[in-house]
């Protein structure tokens, strides 16, 4: 539903204030900011919980999985079953997945022309295109939430609470170099950059302003 244009969202409006007979419509958002207040405002709200990490487990398991995969698949799967799934019937887009968090923990100790230089190979295909590209900066910005979460809490002792726990010993070279308030300070930068995408600023611009001030 975020997706949708203003004009679309008006001509829902419409919709949603008179339905015909025995009519329910269901409208799915992961981030209900971004619809408009007059369509928020006419809907009941039903907020879809994480699920347990053992019960994705289990679910992975009984689709064939094997328990070392699962196990790691249910972590990174953040609690999201469909996720799990994408994850277990493409191998290509979890591997896909892996490579991105692991060159995302290679940035931070990357110079800034390196860093800005992955933002163009990132970008390079939907220049054009503004919504692909919001897309994309959201996407990285969702992965350097979960990474730096992981870093926080490896740096804190609280191992068994991290999502990517396959990149401890390439997370502990970080730790030894972070502090926890470069930790909340890059988490801050982040939530920011969030904000900015909001407010529907350019994201290619955006996401390098993030990465040259990590």
């Amino acid at each position: 539903s975020q997706h949708l244009s203003e004009k679309a969202s008006n001509a829902l409006l419409k919709t949603l204030e008179e339905p015909t007979k025995n009519t329910v419509i269901v409208l799915i958002t992961s981030n209900i900011q971004k619809l408009l207040p007059t369509l928020e405002s006419r809907c009941q709200i039903i907020q879809f919980y994480q699920v347990n990490q053992d019960e994705i487990y289990e679910f992975l398991i009984n689709l064939g999985e094997k328990r070392e995969n699962a196990n790691i698949i249910a972590k990174i799967a953040n609690g999201k079953p469909g996720l799990a799934r994408l994850y277990y019937e493409n191998p290509e887009y979890y591997k896909n997945y892996r490579e991105k968090i692991s060159q995302r923990l290679r940035l931070l100790r990357l110079p800034i022309y390196e860093r800005l230089a992955s933002s163009n190979s990132l970008f390079e295909h939907s220049k054009k295109n503004f919504m692909e590209s919001h897309e994309i900066a959201e996407e990285e910005l969702n992965i350097w939430i979960v990474l730096m979460r992981d870093i926080f809490l490896l740096k804190n002792s609280c191992l068994h609470l991290i999502q990517n726990f396959y990149l401890v010993d390439e997370m502990k070279n970080i730790t030894n170099i972070i502090t926890n308030s470069k930790i909340k300070e890059i988490i801050l930068k982040i939530y920011y950059a969030k904000q900015l995408l909001l407010k529907n600023a350019q994201p290619k611009i955006v996401y390098e302003n993030f990465l040259i001030n990590i």
